[in-house]
């Protein structure tokens, strides 16, 4: 796998996780957020629906009290009645969320329908004391069921505290698994830098430093290439183009060791004495006795001033020969080597033979003390 395949899983990586992070929050809030809605919504309208049921019951004596005093007929509005009860029974039994409310739903179905029976037989039959009747029959289940709403009313309460723990405890596991999967994020995030810094900015140190040893001057040195990737590769063509370029230095090294063999083989070759000297100054080869080999500074200091400052006037490459003569000493002439097609290269000098002067100026020359140049 190659470094730019590991650098984009380990960043989908985390930005995975932070998408995992992201979802479970937000499935986690919506799940609490429903939660409650719905346990609110269902305690509010279970308590609605049983406060409806008191209604309806006292609603249904106070009836039966003006049937029996008043002596009117209350059986359509009783029928009604009793309808709602059924329906707003029905309703609680759908919204029970604890087995009490249930026990206590199948309960108060059977004391109103106990009270719904002994109601109507006390209206059919009322006797001569219709309020002895009320209070001997009707008194009894009428409180029992009354009980039983009240019960049913601590109840839904109860059943509220319940889910109130329940969705209590379903936020804290979200909780725990939302910091779960941060800590895990966070471990990833504590890898993924450590194998960044050892397997790619530990690398990069590594071939710098490498770079600034060859920069300064240690052709030995290469950069690491262990790793087959990216780097690696990189560090493999780097070495082998170091490799040639050091091989070739040691080619041309070994051509001009050569070249400088042959070139004093052919000074030495020459029946006179000769030397070799660049544009500016420096001996290249020589072959010279002792009394010309020390003479061979003041040709050079000549060159570096006089003779440089005539090449560098010259129109157009001209020979250019230059005679240094001495008392008691053979005398030298330096002359200007041109390569073609018109190029100075160095200067050769060489020794003469010296001739017998034909002139004042020649005897002068030969009566003087000091090199100078002619």
């Amino acid at each position: 796998m190659n470094l730019q395949t590991r650098v984009l899983l380990g960043y989908a990586y985390l930005v995975l996780l932070l998408l995992l992070t992201a979802v479970t929050a937000n499935v986690a809030f919506q799940r609490i957020s429903a939660g409650l809605d719905s346990i609110l919504g269902e305690n509010v309208s279970a308590v609605t629906i049983t406060m409806r049921m008191l209604e309806e019951i006292e609603r249904q004596d106070s009836a039966t009290l003006t049937a029996l005093l008043a002596g009117t007929d209350v059986h359509d509005e009783l029928r009604r009645s009793d309808l709602a009860v059924q329906d707003l029974l029905h309703q609680a039994a759908e919204l029970t969320r604890i087995d009490e409310e249930t026990e206590l739903i199948a309960r108060l179905v059977d004391r109103w329908t106990t009270l719904r029976t002994t109601r109507e037989r006390v209206l059919d039959n009322a006797g001569p004391i219709p309020l002895a009747t009320y209070e001997e029959q009707l008194s009894a289940p009428l409180r029992e069921t009354r009980d039983l709403l009240h019960t049913l009313l601590d109840a839904h309460h109860l059943a509220m505290l319940q889910a109130d723990d329940e969705t209590r405890v379903a936020a804290q596991r979200s909780s725990i698994a939302l910091g779960l999967i941060v800590v895990l994020a966070l471990l990833s995030m504590g890898f993924l830098s450590r194998a960044l810094q050892v397997e790619f900015l530990q690398r990069l140190a590594e071939a710098r430093d490498a770079a600034s040893a060859i920069a300064s001057g240690e052709t030995g040195r290469r950069m690491p290439a262990d790793r087959n990737d990216e780097l690696g590769l990189l560090a493999r063509q780097l070495n082998l183009a170091l490799d040639r370029q050091q091989e070739l230095e040691q080619r041309v090294r070994g051509q001009l060791n050569q070249q400088r063999q042959i070139l004093l083989a052919l000074v030495d070759s020459r029946a006179i004495g000769s030397a070799l000297l660049g544009l500016d100054g420096e001996l290249i080869a020589e072959s010279c006795p002792d009394r010309m080999l020390n003479r061979l500074s003041d040709v050079a200091t000549w060159i570096r001033e006089q003779g440089r400052r005539e090449v560098m006037d010259m129109d157009h490459v001209d020979p250019i020969e230059r005679t240094f003569a001495a008392s008691g000493r053979p005398d030298l002439r330096v002359t200007l080597l041109i390569a073609p097609p018109s190029r100075p290269v160095g200067w050769l000098v060489e020794s003469i033979p010296r001739r017998r002067p034909t002139s004042a100026t020649a005897s002068d020359l030969l009566n003087r003390d000091d090199d100078s140049p002619t």
